[in-house]
């Protein structure tokens, strides 16, 4: 054991509340999510932020000892890599996301050139036992994802967002609709159900006025899988409603739709559909209210402001 002073912790360790002041083990498991403590080897000049607990982006130097998690990665505009078998101080491994993921990489898109490479220095410990100088490898997550969670939202309807890749969009069109709705009066809740841990997403939606936030990194998954999604979209629903229903009227989820493998079909019966997801709205743009039917050509009204533009415009006819 021995102690290190760190100068960043990255978003994917958030709820563990680390100090700059860390013990470390030489022992090391490779498993997803395992905090670990490594040096930054080299100096880059693009790509080279990492988001803090704080939310902030900080830029990565040479000689920065930063806390990150292990795990792996598939991106198309970043860096591809998998989580070691084994790994010992000294060893050498990637920062594969802005998130603090950790891991060996495999590939990498010349737009952000070749990641930083670390020096492994050890596992982050944390001492669960008052009194005791007992450590444990610390994880990241602040929940434990059950097995089959059920599909329980306690009556808030939830709209989802799904894209078949990495920027196509996704949180632009959350974010609207939760800024939108918050408009409307509506207490709106929001979640990332996808992807690989980065709380810029949600961030994004609490910016745009979603009162509550959650994403799959909660659980201590640090990268989502078509094994898991099922999972977290079901446990994340029931997050944001779960003893906030009094308080949230509407949820907001984002996810990632890769394959119609990796999709619930729970989430998209007949029965849940009207409730749950596939749901798309529009606003009017004269009295912001939702639109039922669109019948004033290029306009987008309601069906109240349809009729009155319709009667003012036959009224301007009429006088000439």
């Amino acid at each position: 054991m021995k102690t290190v002073v760190v100068d960043k912790i990255a978003s994917v360790a958030q709820h563990n509340n680390l100090s700059s002041k860390l013990r470390l083990s030489k022992e090391i498991p490779c498993e997803e999510g395992v905090l670990v403590a490594v040096q930054v080897l080299n100096s880059k000049s693009r790509y080279n932020q990492l988001e803090l607990t704080s939310g902030r982006m900080a830029t990565v130097n040479q000689g920065d000892v930063i806390v990150g998690a292990l795990g792996h990665r598939k991106a198309l505009r970043g860096y591809s890599g998998h989580l070691p078998t084994s790994l010992k101080p000294g060893d050498t491994i990637q920062i594969l996301n802005i998130g603090g993921v950790l891991g060996i990489c495999d590939s990498a898109n010349p737009d952000v050139g070749a990641p930083f490479d670390c020096k492994v220095l050890g596992t982050v410990l944390h001492f669960p036992y008052l009194g005791e100088r007992i450590g444990v490898p610390a994880r990241a997550g602040a929940n434990t994802l059950e097995a089959a969670p059920p599909i329980d939202t306690q009556g808030v309807p939830v709209v989802a967002l799904a894209g078949t890749c990495m920027d196509s969009g996704k949180t632009a069109a959350a974010c609207a609709i939760v800024s939108r709705l918050r408009h409307l009066g509506y207490n709106v809740a929001a979640c990332k159900a996808t992807g690989v841990s980065l709380r810029r997403d949600v961030l994004a939606m609490e910016d745009a006025g979603a009162s509550e936030s959650a994403i799959f990194s909660d659980f201590g998954i640090v990268t989502t899988t078509a094994a898991n999604g099922p999972q977290l979209t079901r446990a994340l629903t029931r997050l944001v409603s779960r003893e906030r229903s009094a308080r949230i009227r509407i949820g907001v989820s984002q996810a990632e739709s890769r394959s119609r493998e990796s999709r619930d079909p729970a989430l998209t019966s007949t029965r849940l559909a009207p409730r749950v997801i596939g749901a798309s709205a529009r606003f009017c743009n004269r009295c912001s209210s939702t639109i039922r039917t669109i019948d004033c050509g290029p306009i987008v009204a309601c069906s109240d402001c349809a009729r009155a533009h319709t009667a003012v415009a036959e009224s301007i006819r009429a006088s000439r």
